[in-house]
């Protein structure tokens, strides 16, 4: 916000001539707030969960865009601009949660395929007995301990913790 702030002054003044001495007045009365309110801040967002505070963000930002419509002389221009901005918005960050979703189904995907190779791999080797004369693929290598947990299985947050483990193995 102050880098928005800084720039927006910066553009207004220096490129439009355009800055009253009220605008300097209302960024004074500002300040003390950003002041007290980023730290206050940081300490909420520390003990509440990220979906509470984007739920926060969502209904701050709409009451903002709502009492900007009440207070600011609407024109035509000014409400389809508006409107395609929040349009492109919605299918741009749409577009990017999607392409993320698809990101990380293959990722899984992944996790999974290496999963049954290296479970694959040791129950070939054990029922051969030639442990000793394979060399195991690179990608297959993994410690015992999880080797044995993934064979007898375990639940909860062990489960993924160990998956996590063997995945950056």
């Amino acid at each position: 916000m102050a880098g928005n702030t800084v720039v927006g002054f910066y553009w207004r003044q220096v490129m439009q001539q355009a800055i009253s001495s009220e605008a300097y007045c209302y960024l004074a009365v500002c300040v003390p707030i950003v002041v007290l309110g980023a730290p206050i801040g940081s300490v909420i967002g520390s003990h509440f969960h990220r979906q509470v505070l984007a739920s926060l963000v969502y209904i701050s930002d709409t009451v903002a865009l709502i009492s900007a419509y009440a207070i600011v002389p609407v024109t035509k221009i000014l409400i389809g601009l508006s409107v395609g901005i929040i349009a492109f918005g919605f299918l741009f960050f749409g577009l990017m949660a999607y392409a993320g979703q698809r990101i990380m189904e293959g990722l899984e995907e992944q996790k999974e395929k290496l999963l049954q190779d290296q479970i694959r791999f040791r129950e070939e080797s054990d029922s051969t007995d030639l442990h000793h004369k394979h060399e195991m693929p690179s990608y297959c290598k993994v410690d015992i301990e999880t080797l044995t947990m993934l064979q007898v299985g375990c639940r909860g947050e062990e489960k993924v913790q160990k998956l996590d483990t063997l995945w950056e193995t």
